[in-house]
C-alpha cells in the first residue's frame, strides 16, 4: 500500500469509524489505494478508487467539530 497522498482531485469525507467506512466502501466496489494509516494524534486518513476511477479520501479527526 502507499501512503495516501489526499490532493486536489480527492473527494475527502469526515468518518466517525474509518475502519466500518473503509470496509463498506471496498464491499460496494471500491478499491483500496491506501488502508487506514495514522498521521498524527489519533487523526487517521485512508484512500480509495471507486469502479470509475474517483478518489475518495477518509479522514477521522476526533479534534474536528463543527460550531452549532
Amino acid at each position: 500500500m502507499k501512503t495516501p497522498m489526499l490532493g486536489l482531485r480527492t473527494t475527502v469525507n469526515k468518518v466517525d469509524d474509518i475502519a466500518t467506512e473503509f470496509a463498506r466502501l471496498k464491499s460496494l466496489g471500491a478499491t483500496a489505494e491506501s488502508d487506514p494509516v495514522n498521521v498524527g494524534g489519533d487523526i487517521m486518513v485512508a484512500e480509495l478508487k471507486d469502479p470509475w476511477g474517483n478518489t475518495i479520501g477518509l479522514i477521522y479527526n476526533p479534534e474536528f467539530k463543527l460550531p452549532e
